[in-house]
């Protein structure tokens, strides 16, 4: 299943490409070895019979030649050879071979450092994969300009006596073989020599149980030189004491162990070994609290200084590596009767820009999956939750296991829930502006619209595309994680969807600004603003969308042409013409009524003349 068998796992980003092995049937893996555009989702190639598990950008720098190679390499492990691979064809460049097994380090330069501790042999060497003057990675071995130029390509590297240097180390007592730790590359090497596990099985701790540390900086003394020695107790009731993934922190000087059956943690000095806190129980990890806690106890990393602590009790804690304060803790984790414990288990997965990642998962998953568990990401100084979405990872043993990866700005998981791989991060938006009248007259307003949507890859998806014919809609951080669930997981529209902000600003020909307005779009991503100009010529009004944590900015523009103003006759005074009128009608009807009159007389006296 997903706890041991990943279906996305030993995935590799690099220059913006993210390349994987993606599975073949019931297989996890074995499918054709596969090179995708981290932003598009797009295929670039694919290759059979390759498994890179790591990559590599090498930054060579001599008299002769600067800088790094773009492409890269992606390096597939057999034995003791290391196959390179071009990162932008898969195609095979050139063979390392006789390469030792070691504590892995890796250069600001991007060469690969291996820490050796040879006990049979009382020595401690550095391997390393950098280019030296006389290696056969070099154009020509010796001291001509030769020498001095980085050119591996078609050739089958002996790098067994590659070494930066070998030195003797002291006798490192014990119960068991002496065994790296962790590397602070020029300062020091923790080891142990017992039997101290970073796995959750119940062993005990040996008692004594011994660890040390060796320097590793030339300023200190020797390289190699013992640094400290200490035996430590093991603790009561033969329970075990471990180190976690990540035991050290260069930050706070200190190292974390933890005692499993517990869940406490204890952290202890990287330049003395003496104990500076602890044992200190988490929260929600005791009697009163949620007893599946201690069940990812071996779980916890180490960033910022901080101890960081998930499990399956759904509550994520951060402890100072300092003083072993408890800073906060996350548990808005609730799960209802979806679970046996109340919450969501919530494991650490990883760190990046101030933020801590948590994933949901647990080792033998029932079908159908729990509903509604989620990926976190939390605020990593002040533990307040910044996003979150539902998925399904599958991380039921851990950290370590969780399917996700982060680079370039980006957050790369499988969901099991869609079965899908689901990239996160800034997306492009565009944003649209229009009036319906672009030529006024003076004193008239006008009506902007506009719409800012989302342009993301995936919105092109045919899904999206289809559901979403105008564009899908970019909306407002606050509304983000519900809006992601309903355009790519099949929820339903959120309610009161808030859009982004816009500003409005208008230009005149003379490019002098006027602000028109700052508008908030709807949940279509339209928005709207009436505006009156205030003098005649031409404007150019332009609609910023200045961006936001989950949209790269965008803008738009359109032109509106302001002319003369109406001419409205004056008005006229017309109570004179109308008395007048009146004064014309009364004369008028007094004459008519005069002449019938006479008229009517006239006739009278003719008519009686004649009889």
């Amino acid at each position: 299943g997903q706890s041991y068998e990943r279906r996305f796992s030993d995935v590799i980003i690099l220059d913006g490409k993210i390349y994987f092995s993606p599975p073949n049937g019931n297989d996890a893996s074995g499918g054709p070895y596969t090179c995708m555009d981290l932003r598009t989702g797009d295929i670039i190639w694919q290759v059979e019979g390759i498994s890179p598990s790591f990559g590599q950008l090498y930054d060579y720098e001599s008299m002769n030649q600067h800088g790094v190679i773009q492409s890269g390499v992606l390096i597939d492990v057999s034995g003791s050879t290391w196959r390179a691979y071009d990162a932008w064809t898969g195609k095979n460049l050139y063979n390392l071979t006789g390469v030792p097994r070691g504590t892995e380090v890796v250069t600001d330069l991007g060469e690969i450092d291996l820490y050796i501790l040879d006990d049979d042999e009382g020595t401690l060497s550095c391997w390393t994969t950098a280019a030296f003057p006389d290696s056969d990675l070099v154009r020509t071995p010796g001291t001509s300009s030769n020498a001095y130029q980085y050119r591996p390509v078609g050739k089958e590297v002996d790098m067994s006596e590659n070494y930066r240097w070998v030195v003797d180390i002291p006798d490192l007592p014990g119960s068991s073989s002496p065994s790296i730790v962790s590397v602070i590359p020029g300062d020091l090497i923790l080891g142990r020599s017992s039997s101290l596990t970073t796995t959750s099985s119940w062993r005990g701790t040996d008692d004594p149980f011994t660890i040390w540390a060796l320097n590793l900086d030339e300023s200190r003394g020797e390289i190699g030189e013992l640094y400290w020695i200490r035996d430590y107790h093991a603790p009561a009731g033969n329970m075990t004491q471990m180190f976690n993934y990540q035991p050290i922190d260069p930050v706070s000087r200190a190292f974390q162990m933890t005692i499993f059956e517990t869940g406490q943690r204890l952290g202890y000095s990287l330049d003395t070994g003496e104990l500076l806190w602890g044992p200190v129980m988490t929260p929600y990890n005791d009697a009163e609290g949620n007893a599946y806690q201690y069940f990812s106890s071996r779980a916890g990393q180490i960033a910022y200084g901080n101890l960081y602590v998930g499990g399956y009790g759904g509550v994520t804690t951060a402890i100072s590596m300092e003083d072993g304060e408890i800073l906060w803790t996350f548990n808005d984790t609730g799960s209802g009767y979806e679970t046996p414990w109340g919450r969501y288990p919530n494991h650490i997965s990883m760190f990046a820009d101030g933020k801590v990642y948590t994933f949901s998962g647990e080792h033998s998953p029932n079908i159908p999956p729990y509903k509604g568990a989620r990926t976190w990401c939390i605020n990593a100084i002040t533990g307040e939750e910044i996003w979150s979405l539902q998925s399904w990872s599958g991380s039921g043993i851990g950290e370590a296991y969780a399917n996700a990866y982060i680079a370039d700005g980006f957050l790369v998981f499988d969901n099991l829930y869609t079965n899908e791989i689901t990239c996160i991060g800034k997306g492009p938006s565009a944003t649209t502006v229009a009036v319906q009248d672009n030529v006024i007259a003076k004193g008239e307003s006008v009506l902007i619209t506009g719409v800012v949507t989302d342009i993301s890859p995936g919105t092109e998806q045919t899904e999206q595309a289809k559901r979403f014919p105008n564009g899908v809609p970019a909306v407002s951080d606050v509304s983000m994680g519900e809006w992601m669930e309903y355009v790519y997981l099949q929820k339903p529209c959120p309610e009161n969807v808030v859009g982004v902000q816009v500003t409005l600003t208008a230009f005149d020909s003379n490019g002098n600004p006027e602000n028109i307005g700052i508008v908030t779009a709807d949940g279509t991503g339209m928005f709207k603003k009436m505006w009156t100009p205030e003098n005649e010529g031409e404007y150019t009004v332009v609609a910023s969308f200045k961006g936001t944590e989950s949209y790269w900015q965008s803008y738009s523009e359109t032109a509106i042409g302001v002319g003369p103003a109406q001419v409205i006759p004056e008005e006229v005074d017309l109570t004179s013409l109308e008395e007048g009128q009146s004064n014309l009608t009364t004369y008028i009807l007094i004459t008519l009524v005069v002449s019938i009159l006479a008229l009517i007389i006239a006739v009278f006296l003719l008519l009686k003349s004649r009889k």
